[in-house]
């Protein structure tokens, strides 16, 4: 293994703390992949932190908690909607965070939870090396904007890609397309499964009932 996805409002701080203690000195081909823009509340919600002081000390933190002098990359994560990629200019934030690479505590910046409008607002400020986006065998709205990238030589790195732990996308058994795909899980697509009369917001027996290749409510 050598990426790490990570970022100091996980925990908060604890996960940078924890991956240094065990990894700290880091190996030369460890690539260490960080996300600023976002804070946890104290309802343990989900918040914007998208002010140039914000930012600014996030980057800080994530050096600090990781002990580094440099981060490898630095992802914007936008939350205008927290549970997907939502219109909204992000100029100013990649302005901020390319003076930071500029003063070299930065080698290379992406985005996370990113529109393609976005991307492209980015790209005319600053070179972006990574997207990072929800996508899985249940969601793939990415489909297009993967292929866009790919062309672009902009790596796609997906998150949820097993499909988190919402009940809602939880995968069947795999079944093969009469088509290849050229991207991610070649040739293969999956059901999301749907709602449970008996079992409406108990992701266990979806899983389970998932794993037996069983429709939910039988």
């Amino acid at each position: 293994m050598n990426h790490i996805d990570t970022s100091d409002f996980y925990g908060p701080h604890v996960t940078n703390q924890v991956i240094r203690e065990a990894l700290a000195p880091y190996p030369d081909d460890l690539t260490i992949v960080t996300k600023i823009g976002a804070r946890r509340g104290a309802d343990g919600s989900w918040l914007p932190a998208f002010s140039p002081e914000e930012l600014t000390q996030a980057v800080h933190d994530n050096l600090s908690n990781l002990g580094l002098d440099v981060l490898d990359v630095v992802n914007l994560r936008i939350i205008f909607d927290v549970h997907e990629p939502a219109e909204g200019s992000i100029e100013e934030q990649v302005a901020t965070l390319a003076a930071i690479q500029q003063k070299g505590l930065v080698r290379h910046i992406g985005l996370s939870n990113a529109t393609s409008t976005q991307i492209r607002e980015a790209r005319r400020i600053a070179e972006i090396v990574c997207v990072q986006n929800q996508y899985n065998l249940a969601h793939r709205s990415d489909d297009a904007l993967i292929d866009k990238l790919a062309r672009d030589g902009i790596a796609y790195v997906p998150f949820f890609p097993l499909g988190g732990f919402n009940p809602l996308q939880v995968v069947y058994p795999i079944r093969r397309r009469s088509a290849p795909r050229r991207h991610a899980n070649a040739g293969r697509a999956g059901l999301a499964a749907p709602p449970c009369a008996q079992h409406p917001f108990d992701p266990r027996h979806l899983v389970r009932r998932a794993s037996q290749g069983e429709p939910c409510g039988s």
